[in-house]
């Protein structure tokens, strides 16, 4: 079990563990009175960027919320 952990140990240092950094709610540009929740995700790894990930619209700006709380 030691060599299992200094592997995953090894991997995380290498390629880093995907975090949420941002996360934005703003206002729909297609559809008036929804909210869109969007997330900048990273992994730790300088130099390695960010990726956004859209989650969707929502009715409200607590919808979104959750959805960026609870990833989804």
């Amino acid at each position: 079990m030691k060599a299992l952990d200094r592997l995953i140990i090894k991997a995380k240092k290498k390629c880093g563990v995907d975090r949420l950094e941002v996360g934005f709610i703003s206002p729909s540009e297609k559809h008036q009175g929804k909210w869109v929740a969007r997330g900048d995700i990273w992994n730790g790894v300088p130099g390695n960027g960010v990726r956004s990930i859209m989650y969707g619209e929502y009715d409200s700006v607590e919808e979104a919320e959750k959805a960026l709380v609870n990833g989804r």
